[in-house]
């Protein structure tokens, strides 16, 4: 009796498998026809554990070019590693690995899970790519995959509409480009729990962002904002640009991840080109380390966190830790521009052992300018040494302003503690200020309605000078402003050192035009404050 070998394929129901095609396990032969055939039958297409090479030339695929495809209704799953050899000399196009597309014109019902992706790092070809969806799209997963040892993107969707996606437990090393970047028009994202990491991108380093879900492309002007995003659990390591990245989004939460050396931690992007705008973010317990500055992008902007046009936004909860005196610090911990109602609570940053000032100026700890509302309540900023390291402490402007029960220690240690220009409305209660500063509050602008109230401001930095270039504690300047409705009380300077040293101290309050001063509150606000030296 003659026996007849089973396949994969001879079960109804049961996955292909690449092996009936052809594909080689060994990585000896070129397994990319293999492959091919087995994705071409559609469904679920396993990849068996063992290493297939990949050399055959891209094939073309609508828009781009591909070493392999996959359509929709597609399941490619396994254990297995892809590796593509593949060279064209004089080639600098690249290509990608895997591409996601349908004849149809778009793509959905597509699982990518557990295979490992990479190629040889002797190909230089800048543009290579690893899984590319170039089509609008909708139900896709790709979860459990490897990718390394490539020169650009890795996770990728380039179309104008994509909807319902999961990316989840990926490890992505070695990408000089994005890792992973959802592009346009998109709702409904997931990206929890991948490694980004680009330490490993050798002579290429690291130029692009780790994670981006953004309508951002001033060639692709998308006309609706990107919806329903959540990015939590990811490790973001090792770039010269933004560690996560969002723009034109509504309704996002960036939660709970770990984001180290990298010159823009998180970053809400208003392209000059696509003003929609972002809308109701929740930025949280993130954890960011160092800054990374490489000498060709040394003089570049570094926050870290730039919130472009970010409305109804909330950054709370996260801790920032920067403890490496090799290089400088970032510009703003939290600089905010073109923005209305930020709340920014609960957070902690701790500047250690580092002299490393940005060299550029300004060098603002905090900053907002926006067209309402700021609120800055129980954070802690605070720095092991008395470098000079921000030339102010927090710069706001905003129709109204919120500052309570923060401390912030050693940031200016020849600078102001808080500036506000363009407020009418405020509340600054309860605050401590401590070491090195000039000024503790300062304000040129009329006002309507104002609070500082028991704010204490210790160990006021050394000054040669008298008059203006005294120390003060709380000053209102502008010989035209008018202060109307100002309440200004219970504040306390003193200082703890021995003995103190020999600087001048003006007053701990004082408005440049008492004329134009009205303390419906209190008419002799100087004297309910303690000097305590």
């Amino acid at each position: 009796m003659s026996l007849t070998k089973v396949s994969y394929s001879m079960i109804s129901g049961a996955p292909v498998n690449v092996l009936d095609f052809g594909a080689d396990p060994t990585g000896v032969a070129d397994s990319t026809a293999a492959i091919q055939a087995a994705l071409d039958v559609g469904g679920m297409v396993y990849l068996p554990d063992g290493v297939y090479k990949l050399n055959s030339a891209p094939v073309s695929s609508p828009g781009t070019r591909s070493s392999l495809g996959i359509k929709s209704n597609t399941t490619f799953f396994g254990t297995g590693t892809l590796l593509s050899t593949y060279v064209n000399p004089g080639d600098s196009d690249g290509a990608n690995l895997i591409v996601a597309n349908d004849s149809s014109g778009s793509i959905s019902n597509v699982v990518i899970d557990g295979i490992t992706l990479k190629t040889n790092l002797s190909v230089t070809i800048y543009n290579y790519h690893m899984i590319n969806f170039i089509q609008p799209c909708n139900n896709i997963t790709v979860r459990n995959c490897t990718l390394k040892d490539f020169t650009y993107w890795g996770i990728t969707f380039t179309a104008l509409g994509i909807y319902n996606v999961l990316v989840d437990n990926n490890r992505i090393y070695g990408s000089r480009s994005t890792g992973i970047w959802v592009g346009y028009e998109a709702a409904n994202i997931i990206i929890t729990n991948n490694i980004v990491d680009g330490t490993t991108a050798g002579t290429y380093g690291s130029v692009d962002d780790r994670i981006i879900v953004a309508n951002h492309d001033t060639a692709t002007l998308s006309t609706v904002r990107t919806k329903n995003v959540i990015i939590a659990n990811n490790i973001c390591i090792y770039t010269d640009a933004k560690g996560i990245s969002v723009g034109s989004i509504q309704d996002c939460v960036i939660d709970s991840n770990v984001i180290d050396t990298c010159r823009l931690p998180i970053m809400t992007i208003q392209d000059a080109v696509i003003t929609l705008g972002n809308d109701n973010i929740i930025i949280s317990n993130n954890a960011i380390r160092n800054s990374l500055v490489n000498a060709a992008f040394i003089a570049l902007d570094r926050f870290a966190f730039w919130l472009q046009g970010a409305n109804n936004t909330k950054v709370t909860g996260n801790t920032l830790k920067f403890d490496d005196a090799t290089v400088p610090m970032w510009r703003s911990l939290i600089y905010s521009n073109n923005s209305s109602n930020l709340s920014v609570e609960n957070n902690y940053f701790q500047l250690a052992d580092t002299s490393g000032a940005w060299p550029g100026s300004p060098r603002l700890a905090v900053y907002y300018s926006g067209s309402s509302s700021f609120y800055f309540n129980n954070n802690e900023i605070r720095s092991e040494t008395e470098d000079d390291l921000f030339t102010t402490g927090i710069d706001a402007s905003s129709a109204e302003i919120e500052i309570k029960n923060n401390s912030l220690r050693n940031l200016v240690y020849e600078g102001t503690f808080l500036v506000f220009v363009a407020s009418l409305r405020g509340n600054i209660e309860n605050n401590r200020f401590t070491n090195g500063f000039y000024r503790g509050i300062q304000c040129s602008n009329s006002l309507t309605s104002l609070v500082i109230r028991n704010n204490d401001f210790d160990n006021p930095g050394p000054d040669a000078g008298s008059g203006v270039n005294g120390v003060r504690c709380i000053e209102l300047l502008g010989a035209a402003n008018t202060y109307r409705g100002v309440v200004i009380e219970n504040n306390n300077e003193y200082d703890t050192r021995n003995p103190a040293p020999a600087f001048v101290f003006d007053v701990i309050f004082y408005v440049q035009n008492a004329a134009n001063f009205n303390n419906v509150a209190n008419d002799n606000t100087e004297q309910n404050n303690t000097n305590r030296r």
